[in-house]
């Protein structure tokens, strides 16, 4: 890190981040977050991996880090547990029009997440995946029950 703050100083880079997927690694990755007080953060989060919201968005809260999310459909798990299973009536509240728009809206949902890497490499899943950038963001309350609604599948 000190020699990466030394490259930033010199203007040789702009920022200097910190990235773990896992959340068998937040407390680690917390330390180190608190620890380097990185520009940004590149981390795991998901519906599946929520711990991510008391662990690690808090801190980069406080400090003013930029979040990265990655890995936001969990290397394709969540799209198994709700394979052959519709969108729930009230997603359209929050303008989801498919469950890759469903997970990524929760996480750009949260205050603290600067973007979302979903990583892809067909032309129509990109397409989706930005429209979930698209239309209304689901408050705190609606993120409540998406997670709700996703515990009980």
């Amino acid at each position: 890190m000190d020699i990466l703050r030394g490259l930033k100083k010199e203007g040789s880079i702009r920022y200097v981040g910190i990235t773990h997927f896992r959340a068998g690694y937040n407390q680690e990755l917390a330390a180190a977050i608190r620890k380097h007080n990185p520009d940004f953060v590149q981390l795991g989060y998901s519906l599946n991996q929520i711990s991510t919201e008391t662990d690690l968005l808090p801190i980069a809260k406080d400090l003013d880090i930029a979040v990265m999310v990655n890995r936001p459909y969990g290397r394709g798990s969540m799209f198994r547990k709700v394979r052959g299973r519709p969108l729930p009536d009230w997603a359209k509240e929050f303008d989801a029009n498919s469950w890759s728009q469903f997970f990524l809206k929760y996480i750009l949902g949260h205050p603290t997440v600067t973007c979302v890497i979903p990583g892809t490499d067909k032309v129509k899943y990109m397409l989706d995946n930005l429209g979930a950038g698209r239309g209304t963001m689901p408050d705190a309350a609606m993120r409540k029950r998406m997670l709700n609604y996703w515990q009980k599948l």
